[in-house]
């Protein structure tokens, strides 16, 4: 298997991040203002 490109899709830990989408991205940062106790809401945001 000398010079057989690596199937990086076989060991995602090896492969690196998949990208996130913005909008998870956005609730995952916005779960953790709200467990640090740092989350206020903005107007309409209810």
């Amino acid at each position: 298997m000398d010079g057989a490109p690596l199937d990086e899709s076989r060991n995602p830990a090896e492969a690196g991040s998949p990208p996130v989408p913005p909008a998870l991205a956005g609730a995952l940062a916005r779960a953790v203002r709200e467990a640090e106790g740092a989350y206020r809401p903005a107007d309409g945001d209810r």
